[in-house]
């Protein structure tokens, strides 16, 4: 079991002392033209369209909510996600896709996996889990011709090594559309994938932007790795259970099974309503069949209920049941001082 001191600051970074999402799960699609897609010519909205008709989302229930920016390189994606992770969430998931500018102006793939990791640990601290992805080929009959392959496969190499690092999901669009060294999902070699799924007017499109096809093959790569596992089980909290004389107990459960679940949110109710609804991640908290968390701030005397909900990309599982239990502290002047038995005390004059 990982166990961690007790710091106002660690547990700003660890611990989610935000207020939970509600049960509306939101997916974030954050990058460039690419997310974006083109509405001009596409109503669907590019891949995070698609992934929402998939997702049979509807009102209240899902959301995937678009927020590609035509051109955007990863430096400025670090200074933008602060604004769309505030004002447009908040959000249980981000799909973080980006990096086909930076190749293109020629940053370096060490840049570019920084400002990634950057704008997930942001997602992170609000609560936000991030599932990585590699970016697509360039179209080779465009001006940049096929100079470029290097650079996407070894940010694809990298992003994989980020996301494992990271304890997060890795969804190979690199391998899905148009791969170089098979047929794609259709059987079409590379030239034809591209033919048939890229832009028509490389000239004009140098880059290569995805048609229709190329953003339905996206979406259902996405929404493959997002079910890559089962929406978590139920948890069963186990202590504290009953009365405590500790004013920070330890609270411990134990694990859904499967073990899918890589993020919990916990939650501290008493008569005057909730004390605690933060988001814990597993990989901390956790080892492979019981998390503990012990909370850094005190609570009083009195009676409360807590329970723990599992959530991975696929979606948030079911609340387990409401645990019970009761802080009984010693007071001090009880027995003493209040009842007028002051034999024990002096006093003196400083």
């Amino acid at each position: 079991m990982k166990r961690l001191p007790i710091l106002c600051f660690l547990i700003w970074l660890l611990v989610l002392a935000v207020p939970a999402q509600g049960q509306e799960f939101r997916w974030l699609a954050f990058g460039d033209s690419i997310t974006l897609g083109n509405y001009d010519f596409d109503e669907l909205g590019g891949y995070p369209g698609r992934l929402n008709d998939l997702l049979n989302c509807s009102p209240g229930v899902c959301e995937v909510f678009n927020a590609g920016d035509s051109g955007e390189k990863t430096f400025q994606g670090v200074t933008r996600i602060d604004g769309v992770l505030d004002d447009d969430g908040p959000f249980d998931v981000m799909m973080l896709m980006e990096g086909t500018n930076d190749i293109f102006r020629e940053y370096s793939v060490e840049t570019m996996v920084t400002n990634l990791a950057i704008m997930a640990d942001k997602a992170q601290i609000r609560g936000t889990e991030t599932v990585h992805a590699s970016i697509i080929w360039y179209h080779p009959d465009g001006t940049w011709g096929t100079s470029k392959d290097d650079e996407v496969e070894d940010l694809r190499d990298e992003m994989e090594t980020l996301a494992a690092a990271s304890d997060r999901y890795f969804v190979d669009i690199w391998d899905v559309l148009c791969p170089d060294s098979h047929p794609d999902v259709h059987g079409h070699g590379q030239n034809q994938c591209f033919n048939r799924h890229y832009s028509e007017v490389p000239e004009t499109d140098n880059r290569g932007h995805p048609v229709g096809s190329g953003y339905t093959m996206m979406a259902a790569a996405f929404y493959d790795g997002l079910n890559a596992a089962p929406i978590p089980g139920v948890s069963t909290p186990t202590s504290p259970a009953g009365v405590t004389t500790d004013d920070r107990p330890l609270f411990e459960w134990t694990r859904e099974s499967p073990t899918d679940a890589t993020w919990y949110r916990f939650l501290v109710e008493d008569d005057l309503g909730v004390r605690s609804d933060l988001w814990l991640k597993a990989s901390i908290f956790c080892d492979p069949t019981t998390c503990a968390y012990q909370g850094f701030l005190p609570l009083e005397n009195g009676d409360y209920s807590w329970r723990i909900q599992g959530r991975n990309p696929a979606g948030s599982g079911s609340w387990s049941a409401d645990t019970d239990f009761s802080i009984q502290l010693d007071v001090i002047f009880q027995d003493g001082f209040e009842s007028g038995d002051t034999g024990a005390w002096t006093s003196a004059e400083p």
